[in-house]
């Protein structure tokens, strides 16, 4: 499963394709934050490509 923010002016809110939707938001990095807390919940990955870990950031440079 995978979640991720819709944003639109003054109602951004969290989703999953699980179904979850979370609260309303005015803020946007709320709405996110709602999204992070549902997926360290439920096991969820974010939508996109994972950020990279030190180890791999390193390594390139």
């Amino acid at each position: 499963m995978r979640f991720h923010v819709v944003m639109a002016f003054l109602n951004n809110r969290g989703s999953c394709t699980c179904g979850w939707q979370g609260k309303r938001r005015w803020l946007p990095g709320l709405a996110t934050s709602d999204a992070y807390i549902h997926g360290a919940e439920s096991g969820h990955m974010p939508a996109g490509e994972p950020l990279p870990t030190d180890r791999q950031t390193k390594g390139n440079a």
